[in-house]
């Protein structure tokens, strides 16, 4: 149940920081986003590159995810806040700022999302129990 707990909370640290990240980049200017960093990083890029998105949807993710970014640097950056205060405060920001993103995409590029974001879940779920019968 703990180990649960801890992993709900860790996947929002990691959203907000990957949400975060590609908009620091780009307001640093001289800043260049590596591969495989943000919410634009390896297994996302690769994702997104699978959808065959056209410049016009590009543009409008881009948008939507800096949006979203901005709504939640102020919870990442409220000290005041517990880890579980700021999962809580970012959780409907992010499912907000996903359904924006579904929007933008065809059917087909919906269905396909879904099935390689059940894959990624299957993944890491394979990969958390395989952790779980490491341990005596």
């Amino acid at each position: 149940m703990l180990k649960n707990a801890v992993t709900g909370i860790a996947v929002v640290v990691i959203g907000l920081f990957t949400l975060s990240l590609p908009a620091q980049a780009q307001d640093a200017g001289k800043n260049k986003m590596k591969p495989g960093r943000g919410m634009m990083g390896r297994g996302n890029e690769r994702l997104m590159k699978e959808l065959n998105l056209t410049e016009e949807q590009k543009t409008k993710i881009k948008a939507i995810r800096e949006e979203g970014q901005t709504k939640l640097q102020p919870i990442k950056d409220d000290a005041k806040l517990t880890m579980e205060q700021k999962k809580e405060k970012a959780q409907p920001i992010m499912k907000d700022t996903m359904k924006k993103i579904m929007d933008v995409l065809t059917p087909e590029q919906k269905a396909k999302m879904k099935e390689l974001r059940e894959k990624q879940k299957t993944a890491r779920g394979a990969k958390e129990n395989s952790g779980k019968a490491a341990k005596p």
